[in-house]
């Protein structure tokens, strides 16, 4: 979802590359298979910038004479998605992330093996402000990130309307992170955690709108968060979780540099419980659970608009098996019950110009092997 509130929904259905969209006030469209798309497999990134510029991502099924390939298919504004450009070879592809700016430009991270690679198209920009069409020049060279001695995983990407770009990855017992200023090149990665010599994992990007960056990620049961300061460094990462014991880590921003943490603890009864809290400026706020006793809650995902007007936290109720979603406004929190969803699933969220987006699997009921993807928008 962009800024603006248009909406980009994709998903691998049984071998073929699927899509539908929605523009804020509209019905959703159609689905359709990707340009090119009936053939893939694996992971799937999808990204919509604030121009409209759509971009989707995926790998598509080797045969005994034709190898997997990565592949990437744009849509310019008010267009139809392109044939696909063959990136990279899909082989040993496990995680795809797309990312758009508001001249167009298209960002792609993806993991092979244990390298983190990236490439990037240059858009053009047009007359007005978050105008831009996708580029018509090639793809800059591809560019490995991570450090060929020590294996990389998880990788993850932020980038804002400007065009910088974050990206991070975990190893085994450091968070890495990459930044590139708008219109420049990848600076060198950084390890941004606190050395504190435990396994740390997952982490999540986020970029203001005036690039200052934010990556919260975990380091052996705590969920930390580090934030670049006010000249551009890193400084020392926050533990936001408290004393909790935490499973899984969410974080989300808005343009002005707010922060939404969210993370997975067990509860007194063994359940999993989701809690959440908000961090302006480096100062954090009390964390206050948002999921209810007696839910067995799952890995969450979190989302704030640009303009910090409304945020979303979307988990599945393992025990109830329903897919839920609590929405933040500066009023408070609302939690709502989307529908079935899958045991041990995530609800990806979505936020954009005071509307929200939650996505998930609902498997049919007595078989497990059967599923719809559903989406619900607030406005």
């Amino acid at each position: 979802m962009n800024a603006a509130g248009d909406a980009l929904v994709a998903w691998n259905a049984t071998g073929r590359l699927r899509y539908a969209e929605k523009r804020p006030g509209a019905a959703w469209s159609r689905s359709a298979t990707a340009p090119g798309g009936g053939t893939g497999a694996g992971p799937v990134a999808v990204a919509i910038g604030g121009s409209r510029v759509g971009a989707l991502a995926w790998t598509t099924v080797a045969t005994r004479y034709v190898p997997s390939k990565l592949l990437v298919s744009l849509r310019a504004p008010g267009g139809s998605f392109g044939p696909a450009t063959e990136l990279a070879p899909g082989s040993g592809v496990w995680t795809l992330k797309l990312g758009i700016d508001c001249d167009g430009g298209v960002t792609l991270l993806w993991l092979n093996g244990q390298a983190v690679h990236t490439r990037h198209l240059a858009g053009q920009p047009g007359p007005e402000a978050c105008t831009g069409q996708p580029g018509t020049g090639p793809w800059s060279p591809d560019q490995t990130l991570s450090d060929a001695q020590t294996p990389g995983g998880l990788p993850d990407l932020a980038v804002n309307d400007a065009g910088a770009a974050l990206a991070v990855w975990q190893q085994p017992t450091a968070i890495v992170a990459a930044l590139r200023p708008a219109g420049s090149a990848w600076g060198l990665p950084e390890v941004v955690s606190a050395g504190t010599g435990l396994p740390t994992w997952n982490p999540k990007p986020v970029l203001a709108a005036d690039g200052r960056a934010a990556v919260g990620y975990l380091d052996g049961e705590s969920m930390f968060v580090v934030q670049t300061d006010h000249t551009g460094a890193w400084a020392p990462p926050v533990r936001v979780s408290g004393t909790q014991r935490v499973l899984y880590p969410a974080l989300a921003g808005n343009a002005q540099g707010g922060l939404l943490a969210a993370w997975q603890v067990l509860d007194a009864a063994n359940q999993g419980a989701v809690w959440h809290s908000v961090g302006e400026g480096g100062v954090w706020a009390t964390p206050v659970r948002l999921s209810a006793p007696g839910e067995a809650a799952g890995w969450p995902s979190a989302a704030w608009s640009a303009d910090g007007s409304v945020a979303l936290v979307g988990w599945v109720d393992d025990t109830a098996l329903k897919a839920r979603v609590a929405v933040g406004t500066p009023t408070g929190w609302t939690r709502s019950t989307l529908g079935g969803g899958w045991w041990g699933g995530t609800v990806p969220v979505a936020a954009g110009a005071g509307a929200g987006l939650a996505g998930w699997g609902m498997p049919e009921p007595g078989n497990p092997n059967v599923a719809k993807i559903l989406a619900r928008a607030w406005q």
